[in-house]
């Protein structure tokens, strides 16, 4: 039976676990440990690097997959210790001298299912399997980008797999060899096996299940040295090839506008350098991954041959029919510009579990980032598989949203969904993030925190990286959302999916909450950013508060606060990492107004006079007393003033909103109790607004309460900003 550990519990195992405050909702769940990334006893390094990792609902196990020219491996970690991890000596039960082939320490069990031997015969096999044959000397190995379980029964080559029976395995690494005189290198490309399925069997157990072939060949000196037997899991026995490298230029081919270019350049690279994790469809009758790779170059004239001018880049949404391996480009993405390139993680859900597209299709929905080609750059979309060659994209996260609650745009990394149609989604700034089935975006974790966590664990402190999204919804008793790092920590993490806001993890979000937010923005603004040399207005900056080499709970707690995922920039200063910039700000207010709405002082869910009486009881409270929420202190200051007001009147949507008007600034709509440039950038946006149909109101600019957004109300606005 599987153990359980509440939230509570986890908070108190993080809590004593470190010697200095480390973040509540972050841990490690497969330590690098378990990985193959450690030092063995006999003084063996592994040089390698975590490429991808899966978990397995139905067995509670994890699978890492090892990268790298030496040390490539596969490890099954099944787990002993549930909950947050820290660093001990491990006790190795090495059978395998010179390379850890089952490790047991207090956090579990793994197991070597496919070392650095099996993969490279793997990736230089011929595409029958059936055959065994495979030769080292092509070159080639796996470069694993994405490890993820069947969710359902599938059939394949006539066997039958139940869920969490085999896994989709995408990869980005090509075979490439030197032609006879060596001096150049032949790819090839028909070798190029981009994704594979593998049926999660130990190479070298003993099998009863098929397939079962005796032709494995070993492929260290050339082909013809049999390695296989009936009876054991050969490598040629476990994986399947799914598409080549070829396959997929074949079908891209058939897209573009350069007929009279249609053959490839064998002694060049055309690898699929973003072949990062992909999904299956919810019935596991298919699978899905976004590739995108460099053509070929293109002539500027036909005639002339040898003149290459620019460079075309194919691919884009794919889809492996496994009942037939059928091949579909589902969103073709053709440019010159690689920039257009679609590069990220993708996901699939049905539309009977959340629609994107208004009810327009039924189908599987495939989320992806947006590009400069398809639109919603910086955001998600997703393109829907149900068989009428629609390439229609719908969007999932709007970019515009992501912008006006960041105050910027990044780009996407990883893209998962739980079962109740949430979104998560990872940005370059390594925060992740969650897109509720509401519309609301908020963030799960964030940069800081990373740093923070790395710098208690004693890991590179800058190294945040963050891959492979995954969500469970029961690991540990509570959702976890499990990702992969690299460098840091080269292990795979767990970020507890908590309820939005709930910033004392008590599972609810209440006043407690409310007043612990406050406390870090007024906490944010009492930061002092400190110029490392003053006598230098072009060096860097930094905050001695917010330390991540030995963070202490304050600066846990503040960045705890940035749920808009901001904090990004630090500094090193005599060798120690200081955060650059504030990142609790108005933005992250922001995020909070989606789940409490300015003006509701109860906190019932509904703003109206019962909230209005409570606020102007005693109005306004600037008398020094640090007021909360129920007070009417809405924009987190600490006090009752006319920034609260203006906010109370932009949220309440009511003609009773007009009684506000009287405490407010004209002018004042960011509002911060001032009238400045960013206020009068709010007007324009609304400037003019006559006859249009509808009355205006304050928070947009209407400040003479006429209805209209005219010059009357600017001059109201300019008054206050001539005062200031």
């Amino acid at each position: 039976m599987r153990k359980k550990m509440s939230l509570v519990t986890l908070v108190l195992i993080l809590a004593a676990g470190a010697f200095a405050a480390a973040p509540d909702n972050m841990y490690r769940v497969v330590p690098a440990e378990h990985t193959g990334l450690q030092e063995l006893p006999s003084g063996v390094v592994v040089y390698s690097t975590l490429g991808a990792c899966g978990y397995n609902d139905v067995t509670g196990d994890f699978y890492t997959v090892l990268f790298g020219s030496t040390g490539q491996s596969i490890r099954k970690f099944t787990p002993d210790v549930f909950g947050p991890v820290y660093y001990e000596p491990t006790d190795i039960v090495d059978d395998d001298p010179g390379y850890p082939s089952t490790i047991d320490d207090i956090y579990g069990s793994s197991w070597m299912y496919a070392s650095a031997s099996d993969l490279p015969r793997v990736a230089n096999a011929d595409w029958d399997f059936s055959t065994g044959v495979t030769d080292f000397n092509l070159g080639g190995y796996i470069s694993a980008g994405g490890f993820v379980v069947n969710p359902a029964p599938v059939t394949v080559d006539g066997i039958d797999y139940e869920a969490g029976e085999l896994a989709l395995i995408t990869q980005h690494w090509y075979v490439r060899h030197y032609d006879p005189t060596g001096t150049f290198r032949i790819y090839e490309h028909d070798y190029d096996k981009i994704a594979l399925l593998y049926d999660l069997r130990r190479i070298g157990s003993p099998t009863t299940e098929l397939p079962d072939y005796d032709t494995g060949q070993d492929g260290t000196g050339g082909t013809g040295e049999l390695w296989g037997a009936f009876g054991q899991a050969d490598w040629n026995d476990v994986f399947r090839p799914l598409v080549s490298a070829r396959m997929l230029f074949d079908v891209s081919n058939t897209y573009l506008d350069y007929p009279e270019l249609s053959t490839l350049d064998y002694t060049s690279s055309h690898v699929f350098n973003y072949m990062r994790q992909g999904c299956w469809a919810s019935d596991a009758s298919a699978v899905y991954f976004a590739g995108s790779h460099k053509h070929y170059d293109c002539l500027e004239e036909p005639d002339e041959p040898g003149v290459w001018t620019e460079d075309v880049y194919g691919g884009g949404i794919w889809k492996v029919n496994l009942s037939d391996m059928s091949i579909e480009l589902l969103l073709p993405a053709m440019s010159t510009s690689s920039s257009d390139r679609i590069s990220t993680e993708v996901w699939s859900i049905h539309t009977s579990v959340r629609d994107f597209t208004g009810g327009t299709r039924t189908g599987e929905q495939i989320i992806f980032e947006g590009t400069g080609q398809t639109g919603n750059e910086g955001g998600l979309l997703c393109v829907v598989d149900d068989g009428t060659g629609d390439t229609t994209t719908y969007t999932v996260v709007d970019a515009e949203l992501m912008e006006d609650l960041r105050g910027g745009l990044d780009s996407v990394y990883g893209v998962t969904c739980d079962p109740d149609g949430n979104v998560y989604f990872t940005l370059g700034s390594r925060a992740a993030f969650k897109y509720d089935t509401e519309g609301r975006v908020y963030a799960l974790n964030n940069r800081g925190q990373y740093m923070c966590y790395n710098g208690d664990n004693n890991l590179s402190i800058t190294s945040t990286h963050v891959y492979r999204l995954q969500y469970h919804d029961d690991v540990y008793g509570y959702p976890v959302l499990t990702h992969m790092t690299q460098a840091g920590d080269d292990a795979v993490g767990g970020i507890v999916v908590t309820k939005p806001c709930d910033f004392d993890r008590d599972g609810d979000f209440d006043i407690d909450d409310l007043n612990f937010f406050r406390d870090q923005r007024i906490y944010n603004d009492s930061l002092e950013i400190v110029m490392e040399d003053p006598e230098d207005p072009e060096s860097d900056v930094y905050i001695a508060e917010l330390n991540f080499d030995t963070p202490t709970q304050a600066t846990v707690d503040y960045f705890k606060a940035d749920i808009n995922g901001t904090s990004e920039d630090y500094e090193s200063i005599s060798g120690t990492y200081y955060a650059e910039n504030k990142s609790v700000d108005e933005y992250d207010a922001k995020v909070l107004y989606q789940f409490a709405t300015p003006g509701d002082i109860n906190l019932d869910g509904v703003v109206d006079m019962t909230d209005y009486n409570l606020f102007i009881a005693d109005y306004p409270k600037v008398d020094g007393t640090v007021y909360s929420w129920t007070d009417g202190d809405f924009s987190f200051d600490g006090n009752v003033d006319s920034a609260d007001a203006a906010l109370f009147c932009a949220y309440w949507d009511s003609p009773d909103a007009s009684l506000l008007w009287d405490l407010l600034i004209n002018g004042d709509l960011k509002p911060d109790n001032t009238v400045d440039f960013a206020d009068i950038a709010l007007f324009s946006a609304n400037y003019p607004e006559v006859d249009s149909g509808y009355d205006s109101t304050w928070g947009e600019g209407d400040f003479n309460d006429d209805g209209d957004v005219t010059a009357a109300d600017l001059l109201l606005a300019i008054d206050n900003w001539l005062i200031n």
